[in-house]
């Protein structure tokens, strides 16, 4: 299967669940998510993974909320070292591409005001999923956005949220203009 093949397949398969991930969570609980963003196998996460935790104790608050938390409370350095551990965590042949994911979600999602006020974690979450897999066109990166819970990705698929979540929430520590966009403030005053 070609990398332009699998694309397709990743695609059809998003536009197949006929469901945006939020209405999901909202409708739906965890173990039922679970099953639906598991790998075909049935091999499902454990739950006490750190990505099935995330999304279980705050999959529904807003996006820019978490990134909030991490302009609030943690300081530029923290977050740099924080990004280059989650690089180091992932495949070595993904690991030169990562400028290029986090460049991609930039593009995407960084002046996307609509993004910034509605988006919840899990909606976030899949985005930055679909841009990996378009990014990396491996198929670690492909079964990652299709079965983010599965045995088989959920480390993976937790990396490439944290090296993105940390990136903007670093960003935005260093851009008022970004923290205004996304209505986030760093302190009391903005």
């Amino acid at each position: 299967m070609t990398p332009e093949e699998k694309l397709d397949a990743v695609s059809r398969m998003i536009e197949s669940r006929g469901l945006d991930s939020y209405m999901l969570w909202t409708l739906a609980p965890p173990d039922l998510f679970a099953a639906v963003f598991s790998y075909p196998n049935g091999e499902q996460a454990p739950s006490d993974s750190p990505i099935v935790q995330f999304l279980q104790r705050g999959g529904a608050r807003l996006y820019r909320d978490l990134i909030e938390q991490h302009v609030r409370h943690s300081s530029v350095k923290q977050l740099q070292a924080s990004i280059l551990h989650e690089v180091s965590l992932l495949p070595e042949h993904m690991r030169s591409l990562t400028s290029g994911y986090v460049d991609a979600v930039n593009r995407a999602l960084a002046y996307d005001r609509g993004f910034w006020q509605s988006s919840s974690c899990v909606r976030a979450a899949t985005a930055l999923w679909v841009i990996a897999a378009l990014v990396f066109r491996c198929d670690e990166a492909q079964s990652c956005c299709c079965y983010p819970l599965s045995a088989k990705s959920h480390k993976l698929a937790f990396s490439l949220l944290q090296i993105c979540t940390l990136s903007i929430a670093y960003s935005a520590s260093l851009e008022p203009k970004q923290r205004k966009l996304m209505g986030i403030r760093k302190g009391l005053f903005g």
